[in-house]
């Protein structure tokens, strides 16, 4: 059994995947797929809750972390060529089928391809904080932060933008805020920082619209779902829930108080909603 994490670098035609791992390969598979511009390393505190009871993946989706950029942003950065990207992940490890826990993006992604080229493998879905709808509101701030990232001349500047950026996160210490600055940033070429994903991440979705048009994909999911909702989300509304409630009566619900996008999944209560669902599932 691994008792630390491990890194494996997976070539996947021009690009190369960098996945972290942690726990049993023999244990039940859990794939926790993080948001746009984020890392897998945003699942470190999952990973070492879960290591016991699952063998935990987290990947970087190409463009972020040390997976490669790619050379064809509007072809790669896209939510089909991410789903095939996480069955050939899925592939490597051996993974029959896994539980899928994404967070925004890594929703999405479960979100599109549950009826496709991931029907089949996964077990149950936990969405962080993301629907199959996205409020144009919200899509364009996200936009516009992604695509023109801040640039700063000392690490201690960008601590505080990225603690004004993500408080909703709920990060629960300033020694935490520091280990969530060193996995968010990188230097520019002229010594400076600046936030380590890939400016053009979006560039597919811009191109490929209708990559994003998921209400019928979502009703269409059978396999068991939880939503988790920080209560003060901008991505996911209140009449957001209801909807996806009302297409997927069987879909379980947590609420986070105080939390907003996306909760960070990093205290024992959220963890514990997530703990009983999956045990709830494999349970059947």
């Amino acid at each position: 059994m691994a008792t630390s994490y491990e890194s494996h670098f997976i070539k996947l035609g021009g690009e190369e995947l960098h996945v972290r791992t942690l726990g049993d390969p023999s244990l039940p598979h859990l794939l926790c797929v993080h948001g746009l511009t984020r890392s897998g390393r945003d699942f470190d505190h999952v990973a070492l809750a879960f290591q016991h009871d699952f063998f935990v993946m987290m990947p970087d989706l190409p463009g972020r972390g040390l997976s490669t950029w790619s050379n064809n942003p509007e072809e790669t950065y896209r939510l089909p060529r991410y789903a095939e990207q996480m069955a050939q992940l899925m592939d490597h490890f051996g993974s029959r089928h896994v539980f899928w826990l994404g967070t925004s993006l890594g929703g999405l992604i479960a979100m599109h391809g549950a009826g496709g080229v991931l029907m089949g493998r996964l077990a149950a879905i936990i969405l962080n904080d993301v629907g199959p709808v996205i409020p144009t509101e919200t899509a364009q701030l996200i936009a516009d932060y992604t695509a023109h990232p801040q640039i700063f001349d000392r690490p201690s500047d960008m601590l505080d933008h990225v603690r004004d950026m993500y408080q909703l996160f709920g990060v629960q210490s300033e020694q935490e805020w520091k280990i969530f600055l060193r996995r968010s940033l990188r230097r520019t070429d002229d010594g400076r920082f600046t936030f380590q994903h890939d400016p053009r991440v979006l560039l597919g979705a811009q191109k490929y619209v209708g990559d994003f048009d998921l209400l019928d994909k979502f009703a269409g999911i059978s396999v068991p779902m939880l939503l988790i909702h920080g209560a003060l989300s901008g991505l996911v509304t209140d009449s957001h829930v209801a909807e996806m409630r009302a297409m997927q009566p069987s879909m379980k619900y947590a609420r986070i108080e105080g939390r907003g996008h996306a909760p960070y999944l990093d205290t024992q209560e959220q963890q514990n909603i997530i703990r009983e669902f999956l045990t709830m599932q494999m349970g059947k």
